[in-house]
């Protein structure tokens, strides 16, 4: 079962009607299936319905009603046709629909899926209904994804929405984690792990400059410490201020994952969030076409935008939205 903020319920209706001269005869089809997503969300939200094991190159029609009660869908009364298609060849469909009304009797959406050949839309004689619950997670309408469980908890935890960004994906499997993507981060749940290391951060810093060809492990490193800097052995990299009193080491030390209850963030809660340097700092284009002096971490990058006000002079690069418009997700 999927759960929703507004319940959701999907009817599954198929009714056939072939017209003959002088008489109807109706025959009653094969169950057809149909899925809505997302799954969740308010008035004016677009979902997109999808369908197969419908006959093939057969006309379908969707519709929709304010309604999730499954004695009234049963009826099939009081649905709005939004959608007129035709099936492949495979019996596959799609059709989307941006929904504008909730009933005042029943919190939630329904949807009919049919087959009518007929030149009037019949009640079906087929009908199943499924009503989905209420999730205890948050929609955010911005991205249309729902963010819940301890993904929530871990995201309000460590910085929200300025840290990590919105969500860009639902929950989902990948490499046999639950993952989630936001605008900078990627979460992976590590159940057999004691909390707080049961969700960790991928090492998108990494991911992207390989992506890109980029060997980070031959890039130029520092000769050594600098003075009023934070020299990494590991890696072979400083981290240093942009201006007095502010800069990527100010930002690196003063943001990081909550692990020990205790004001501010120590050097391993930094380095939780952040990971080690990978390279210096260098001039680089970023995705919004601004030349600008960044630094890449194993799970971040740092952007210097000098002209901002003080609190938004280092700015972190969208790396989770840069994979998932790759591709990467669900």
């Amino acid at each position: 079962m999927f759960r929703s903020e507004v319940v959701v319920g999907l009817i599954l209706a198929v009714a056939v009607s072939v017209l003959w001269p002088g008489a109807v005869v109706r025959a009653q089809a094969p169950d057809f299936f149909i899925d809505i997503q997302p799954n969740v969300g308010p008035p004016g939200t677009t979902v997109t319905i999808t369908g197969r094991d419908a006959p093939p190159n057969t006309p379908i029609q969707v519709l929709f009603a304010p309604f999730t009660d499954p004695a009234q869908c049963r009826l099939g009364r009081g649905a709005d046709l939004v959608a007129e298609i035709t099936s492949d060849r495979n019996g596959s469909f799609v059709a989307t629909h941006l929904t504008g009304r909730l009933s005042g009797e029943h919190a939630g959406n329904s949807y009919v899926a049919r087959v009518n050949t007929g030149p009037t839309p019949r009640p079906a004689s087929d009908i199943e209904c499924f009503t989905f619950g209420a999730t205890d997670g948050q929609y955010f309408p911005e991205t249309g994804h729902v963010l819940k469980g301890r993904f929530q908890e871990y995201w309000r935890e460590n910085g929200g929405l300025a840290v990590f960004g919105y969500p860009l994906t639902d929950e989902f499997q990948q490499d046999g984690r639950i993952t989630q993507y936001f605008e900078r981060a990627r979460f992976e749940f590590f159940p057999e792990n004691q909390p707080p290391y049961d969700v960790l951060l991928g090492r998108l810093g990494v991911v992207l400059l390989e992506r890109d060809g980029v060997n980070w492990r031959e890039q130029p490193t520092a000769p050594g410490p600098a003075t009023g800097c934070l020299y990494f052995e590991e890696t072979q990299h400083n981290l240093c201020n942009q201006q007095r009193g502010t800069g990527f080491l100010n930002y690196w030390q003063n943001n990081g994952l909550e692990f020990d209850g205790q004001p501010g963030s120590s050097y391993r809660e930094s380095l939780a969030l952040f990971g080690l340097p990978i390279t210096e700092p260098y001039q680089y284009t970023n995705e919004s076409g601004d030349t600008v002096q960044v630094q890449w971490f194993e799970r971040a990058r740092f952007e210097w935008h000098p002209d901002n006000p003080e609190q938004y002079r280092v700015l972190l690069g969208r790396l989770g939205a840069v994979l998932v418009e790759a591709g990467a997700g669900p």
